[in-house]
């Protein structure tokens, strides 16, 4: 996971359904009572377990079910991933240990490794219901066939598929895709890898359906799969993170059929996997998708690498949209959201296209709370609550400056934090949601403060 140095910390706005109730309905305005900002941890926190010294690393933290699960470690280098629960208006009272990362005599055991290997470091990760999951590599002198996915429940770690692992393309697990972030939810696991026959795809362990005491291990897609257009062929390559329901219900991924741009059958889309189905389909593509809230001569040209998908089915993405004429058009379009009644089907911007899909955020709007008035430049990391019905991401101005923002579809955005405000009495600098940072109830985030600024000489 990536790690971003001297953090003022990792921080959690608390009771979100209250702001949600209150704060986000259209024509309302926020009240600054209506949540809490507490510190999880920051780099005066003991790295717990008996390492050396304080946080000096940290990554974005994920939040699912009011706790928050983030990568730290002191200047020592004794990582891992840690936990806390996130309750109340207090910080929380203790720091937990999801797996530990680094120097043989720190790190946890590689649960399954045959030669008791322990782990050097871990890819991104994905929580749940179950725990978190990432893929585990060993230390640099150890055989790497030894990584593998593995599922870490309250700090005990079970590994849920590895290389001798059998795929349904006949083959196993040859390679695990480190920066692609796994899905969990429902009793199972989504995981990105490549097969000793050359497959490259996305596939599913589902933890309650074992044979022979493994679990069992199914396709969600990959590059031998027809994709979900008309005309389209086969996907080709997948990018980006898997998003999951916390139930399972529904995933949304990134990917592409690799033709040239100049071939019309050319596709590079958001698409989903249904559960209950078990079928794919297009939310959108960089061809025929019209883009909602802006005339018929744009058309989507890229796509974030993190969606978000709620148990309701409704599934965010960040993407950027062009017409050869103005400058790019960035937003953040959802598909099956949950939509506010009053003033939502009669502003314009914010109808939904033929395709079903609304704009909750994007560069033609004015930033909320901003000194100058500025637009949106950029915005990713899109979260959308179970229900489907809000959405909180990350926005900068055009001179770079961050904040988080949240909105009920079809009301106000409003400002959550941002750069102009204060953590325990410090100038912020730093602002950064991970690819899952709202569970509905809270948000979690990296901040870092102007006396860690001051340390690095910044």
């Amino acid at each position: 996971m990536a790690r971003l140095p001297l953090a003022g910390g990792c921080w959690a706005l608390i009771s979100c359904s209250a702001l949600v109730a209150t704060a986000l309905m259209p024509g309302s305005r926020a009240r600054e009572d209506v949540y809490t900002i507490v510190r999880v941890a920051d780099n005066t926190t003991i790295v717990p377990g008996g390492a050396r010294g304080a946080f000096t690393f940290f990554s974005a933290p994920l939040c699912t079910g009011g706790t928050a699960y983030f990568t730290g470690s002191p200047a020592s280098g004794e990582g891992g991933i840690f936990t806390a629960a996130l309750s109340g208006t207090t910080p929380p009272e203790t720091i937990g240990i999801a797996v530990k990362t680094g120097p043989p005599h720190w790190a946890s055991q590689l649960p399954g490794a045959p030669d008791g290997a322990t782990i050097f470091d871990v890819g991104f990760a994905a929580s749940g219901p179950e725990g978190v999951a990432f893929v585990a590599y060993p230390q640099p002198n150890q055989d790497l066939s030894l990584a593998r996915l593995v599922l870490s429940v309250d700090g005990k770690l079970t590994s849920v598929v590895d290389t001798h692992s059998a795929l349904s393309d006949g083959g196993t697990v040859a390679k695990f895709y480190q920066a692609s972030a796994p899905g969990l939810g429902g009793q199972a696991v989504a995981f990105h890898a490549v097969s000793t026959a050359g497959v490259d795809g996305w596939w599913l362990a589902t933890l309650s359906a074992k044979a022979d005491g493994a679990p069992t291990i199914s396709k969600i897609v990959d590059n031998s799969t027809a994709m979900p257009v008309a005309g389209a062929p086969r996907f080709h390559t997948f990018t980006g993170d898997m998003a999951m329901a916390s139930d399972g219900s529904f995933l949304a991924f990134s990917g592409t059929n690799g033709l040239r741009i100049t071939d019309p059958n050319a596709r590079l889309g958001v698409f989903s996997w249904t559960k209950a189905t078990n079928a794919l389909s297009c939310v959108a593509n960089d061809n025929d998708t019209m883009v909602p809230g802006l005339d018929g001569s744009w058309r989507f040209e890229g796509f974030g690498a993190r969606s978000s998908v709620s148990t309701t089915g409704a599934i965010c993405f960040t993407a950027q949209a062009i017409n050869g004429r103005d400058p790019p058009h960035i937003g953040i379009w959802c598909k099956g959201v949950t939509t506010t009644s009053g003033s939502y089907e009669a502003d314009a911007h914010f109808r939904r296209s033929p395709n079903g899909l609304v704009v909750v955020a994007d560069s033609t709007m004015a930033i909320p709370a901003s000194p100058t008035g500025a637009k949106f430049q950029y915005l990713d990391y899109p979260s959308v609550s179970p229900d489907g019905s809000t959405v909180v991401f990350q926005g900068n101005d055009d001179r770079g400056r961050r904040g988080v923002y949240a909105v009920v579809v079809g009301g106000p955005v409003i400002k959550l934090l941002d750069w102009q405000d204060k953590i325990a009495g410090q100038d912020i600098f730093n602002i950064q949601l991970s690819q899952q940072s709202f569970d509905g109830e809270s948000v979690s985030i990296f901040v870092a403060a102007d006396d860690a600024a001051a340390e690095e000489g910044n």
